[in-house]
């Protein structure tokens, strides 16, 4: 789920499983958006492919993440990216994710997406929808909690079964600090402002 910064949307993936006023019988990949008290509205998702390139249902959304300035939401499925333009509630930009994110964070100013796939963080342009750098986590086994910093300087990592915290710089991408076996297990992180 993702609510939108001004708090009047709340984003939520299902496969044909949620209930909403408008939904089909077809069990289908869609994002709901609600709409004020208790009503829905949905947002089709492409066409998944098989391995030949074939159609093969719809992308299954596992992860949502909306823009800081809420103009645009990602949501990641079965290899693919897909961008929603939240004004319109229609699908734009379709690309390939290969390994998939295991978590994934916009820096603050929402030029850059970061996206945890096992052992490195991947960093997106936000206007080309390309891969622009490449973090390796030395030590890491499977990353997949990111929170990054309210000033979009340093970007956290968990890996869940290394037990590793990584701290990376954003403006160089590199990792800074790496605090290992962190004491007690970290589940969650998160920032007060």
């Amino acid at each position: 789920m993702e609510i939108s910064p001004d708090g009047a949307f709340l984003y939520v993936a299902n496969a044909g499983v949620f209930q909403s006023e408008r939904r089909t019988s077809k069990a289908r990949s869609r994002l709901s958006r609600s709409l004020p008290a208790t009503s829905f509205e949905s947002i089709p998702m492409p066409a998944a492919r098989s391995f030949d390139g074939s159609p093969n249902g719809t992308i299954p959304v596992a992860r949502l993440r909306g823009s800081p300035d809420g103009s645009m939401l990602w949501a990641y499925g079965s290899g693919r990216m897909v961008v929603v333009d939240t004004l319109s509630n229609t699908a734009g930009a379709d690309f390939a994710f290969p390994g998939g994110p295991r978590d994934f964070v916009f820096h603050p100013d929402g030029t850059r997406v970061y996206a945890a796939a096992i052992n490195k963080v991947n960093v997106i342009d936000t206007t080309t929808f390309t891969q622009i750098a490449q973090i390796p986590l030395e030590g890491a086994v499977d990353t997949v909690r990111m929170v990054i910093t309210p000033d979009g300087f340093d970007l956290f990592v968990r890996d869940d079964i290394g037990g590793n915290l990584y701290r990376i710089e954003t403006a160089t991408n590199t990792v800074a600090q790496r605090i290992e076996k962190n004491a007690g297990w970290v589940s969650f992180m998160a920032f007060a402002l």
